[in-house]
C-alpha cells in the first residue's frame, strides 16, 4: 500500500485536531522541531529493501504544512519554508509525542536510514516538549 508522508500525518494527527485547536500557531509549528533526517516505513516494511515514506527536507516540510492544511489547523503565516527551518532544527531528534502518533497508526520511525550504507536501522532519538499531542 502505497502512502505519502501528508496522508501519515493527516491520519496520526486526526485524532489530535481537538487538543490542537487549543494550541497556539507556534505550538503547532514547534511539534515538528527535529523531524529532519526521519525515515518512516509501514511497520511490515523491511528498510533495507523497501523505500521510506519519508523524503527529503523539503518534501518533509511541504508534507506537513499540506497535513496541517488538510486538518485546518491554523499555521498563520507560516509556509513549508518556514516548516523547513523547524524540521532542521535538532533535526534527527523529533518530539517523542509526533513519533508516538505515527508509529500508532502502523509505521515505524527510525534516525534517517541509507539501505546502502550497509548499516542497520537505528532507534529514533526522540525529546518531549509540552503542550503535547498525549
Amino acid at each position: 500500500m502505497s502512502q505519502t508522508l501528508e496522508q501519515v500525518l493527516v491520519e496520526a494527527l486526526k485524532p489530535h485536531k481537538p487538543k490542537m485547536m487549543t494550541w497556539n500557531p507556534s505550538d503547532i509549528e514547534f511539534l515538528f522541531m527535529g523531524f529532519g533526517n526521519i525515515s518512516i516505513y509501514w511497520k511490515d516494511d523491511d528498510p533495507v529493501l523497501d523505500e521510506p515514506i519519508t523524503g527529503t527536507f523539503t518534501e518533509n516540510a511541504k508534507a506537513v504544512v499540506s497535513a496541517l492544511n488538510n486538518l485546518e489547523l491554523n499555521l498563520g503565516n507560516w509556509n513549508y519554508k518556514d516548516i523547513y527551518w523547524m524540521i532542521d532544527s535538532n533535526s534527527g531528534e523529533p518530539r517523542a509525542d509526533l513519533i508516538s502518533a505515527i508509529e500508532s497508526c502502523g509505521f515505524n520511525c527510525y534516525d534517517f536510514f541509507d539501505a546502502d550504507t550497509g548499516q542497520p536501522p537505528e532507534a529514533i532519538k526522540t525529546f518531549s516538549a509540552e503542550p503535547s499531542l498525549v
